[in-house]
C-alpha cells in the first residue's frame, strides 16, 4: 500500500470516481463533481493508481489549513471496493499532513476507528425498500401512523415541478428562520447541487399540498444505484400541517417498496427526528465523527475558531 497526498489540481476525476463508483460504501458526497459543488477546494488521500481515496475538504483561516466537513456533506473518510479495517483506517488517518492543524471530519459508517482517535459517534437512521409496501408499513409507529391519517382526511396531493429556489424559500421562511448558522453562501451551495442532481438524473424534489397552491412540505431526495438520500426537506410551519411531510416520505416509500434499495434518512442525533425517522421502522446506524487539534499549545483552547458553519447541524443534533 503507498498512500500519498494529492493537491486538487492533480487529482485524476475519472480515476477518482470510478474508485468511488466501485467502493464498498459508496457515497454520493465522495463523487468529484459534487465535492467540487460544496468544497472551495478538497485536496486527497490516494492509494496507488486509485486503489482506495480519502478526500481532504481544505480551508484556512488565521494562516492556518484545516479540514473541515463541508455543507450538505454527511459521510466522507476511507472509501475502498476492498475490506476496510479498523487498521487501514488508522493507516490513512495516520497520512494527513500535519499541515492541517485542526481535521473536523466525518467519516463513514464503515470506517471504524479505535478509541485513541476520540471519535464521537454520530447516528443515522436507514430503511431497506427490498420488501412489499405493506410489509414496510406494518412496523409504522402509531405517532406515524397518526399523522397520516390527517394527511388522508386533508386530502394531501403531491406537486409537481417544484424549483430548487422554490424549496429552498420554503425551508427559509419556516424552519429556517430559527437557524442563523445557515447563511447566503450555504443556501447558494445548496441551490446549485440541487440542479446539478436533478441534470444528472441523481435527484428529484417531491412536494405536498392539502388543496390550492398551497405547499405544505417538500424535500430533495438523492438517488444513487440501491440508495435514495433524504438530502433536505422543508414543512410550513402552521398549527395543522397535516402530517405533510410524514405522508411525503410515506409517497416515496409506497412508490420505491419491493426494490434493491435503501432509504437513508441522514440523520439524527436529535432525539425528536431520531424518533420521527425510527417511526418508518428506519435502523440505527452509527458512523465516527473526528477531530484533531494540533495547534499550537497557546491556540489549543480555541479550536472553535476552525469550526465551520455546516448546513444541517441541527439536522445532526450538533452546535
Amino acid at each position: 500500500m503507498e498512500i500519498r497526498y494529492v493537491t486538487h489540481t492533480a487529482i485524476d476525476d475519472r480515476k477518482w470516481d470510478a474508485c468511488i463508483r466501485r467502493s464498498v460504501n459508496s457515497r454520493l458526497y465522495a463523487y468529484s463533481w459534487y465535492l467540487n459543488l460544496v468544497c472551495e477546494r478538497w485536496d486527497a488521500l490516494v492509494d496507488g493508481d486509485y486503489e482506495q481515496v480519502f478526500p481532504l475538504p481544505v480551508r484556512r483561516k488565521a494562516g492556518m489549513a484545516y479540514v473541515y466537513t463541508p455543507p450538505f456533506v454527511q459521510q466522507l473518510g476511507l472509501f475502498s471496493p476492498g475490506h476496510i479495517t479498523p487498521g487501514l483506517v488508522h493507516a490513512f488517518l495516520k497520512a494527513i499532513p500535519s499541515q492541517f492543524k485542526v481535521v473536523d471530519l466525518r467519516l463513514n459508517t464503515l470506517n471504524k476507528v479505535s478509541d485513541s482517535w476520540g471519535a464521537l459517534l454520530h447516528r443515522n437512521y436507514e430503511l431497506s425498500l427490498i420488501g412489499d409496501y405493506e410489509r414496510i408499513r406494518s412496523v409504522f409507529s402509531e405517532n406515524l401512523r397518526r399523522s397520516l391519517r390527517k394527511a388522508e382526511i386533508a386530502g394531501m396531493e403531491r406537486i409537481s415541478g417544484l424549483s430548487p429556489a422554490e424549496l429552498i424559500r420554503l425551508f427559509r421562511e419556516n424552519r429556517g428562520r430559527g437557524i442563523s448558522t445557515l447563511g447566503e453562501r450555504e443556501y447558494q451551495i445548496l441551490e446549485r447541487l440541487a440542479h446539478a442532481m436533478m441534470h444528472r438524473g441523481l435527484g428529484q424534489i417531491v412536494a405536498a399540498t392539502a388543496g390550492g397552491n398551497r405547499i405544505l412540505a417538500g424535500a430533495l431526495i438523492a438517488e444513487m444505484p440501491g440508495q435514495s438520500i433524504f438530502l433536505f426537506s422543508a414543512t410550513e410551519r402552521r398549527e395543522n400541517n397535516h402530517g405533510a411531510l410524514a405522508w411525503l416520505i410515506d409517497l416515496y416509500l409506497r412508490e420505491h417498496a419491493g426494490t434493491q434499495r435503501v432509504f437513508d434518512f441522514e440523520g439524527s442525533d436529535d432525539e425528536g427526528l431520531g424518533r420521527f425517522y425510527a417511526g418508518f421502522g428506519a435502523q440505527e446506524t452509527n458512523y465516527p465523527g473526528l477531530r484533531l487539534n494540533r495547534l499550537p499549545l497557546l491556540l489549543r483552547p480555541l479550536p472553535g475558531l476552525f469550526r465551520e458553519t455546516v448546513a444541517f447541524r441541527h439536522k445532526l443534533g450538533l452546535p
